[in-house]
């Protein structure tokens, strides 16, 4: 998949490795996706997932999810994919947490009003959109 979004340009839209799987968060190089499989980021997934579930394991209602839950172990944890979707999901609220989103403005926009609406094209049927001009 990764050869795929580099190919057709969509490499930017992955979010780089986490700084929480890193030996040594202030030894970052090349920016990389993914996340290894080590023990200790297993632990520090389950951690994550096991404090997300205390505090608001009312909010699930997804069966699988549940009983996926119910039934993970460390000793058979390849089994359970959407516990490690969930640790993968965690380790990125992780790491984005902090960060305040802001609207980015081109300079070169303009703040030009369009109407929206219904009008009619010139095929004769009613449509709605922005109103040509």
């Amino acid at each position: 998949m990764l050869t795929w979004a580099r190919e057709k340009g969509f490499y930017n839209y992955f979010m780089a490795r986490p700084r929480a799987t890193y030996p040594d968060p202030t030894k970052i190089g090349k920016r990389t996706v993914g996340t290894p499989a080590t023990t200790v980021i297993i632990d520090h997934q389950t951690d994550l997932i096991a404090n997300f579930v205390e505090d608001f394991g009312h909010t699930i209602w997804f069966e699988d999810m549940l009983d996926e839950l119910n039934r993970y172990t460390d000793e058979n944890k390849t089994h359970f994919d959407i516990i490690a979707s969930m640790g993968m999901t965690e380790l990125a609220d992780e790491e984005l947490g902090s960060i305040v989103p802001v609207k980015v403005i081109k300079q070169d926009e303009t703040n030009v009003q369009q109407k929206v609406g219904y009008y009619t094209d010139e095929r004769g049927y009613k449509r709605w959109g922005v109103i040509p001009g």
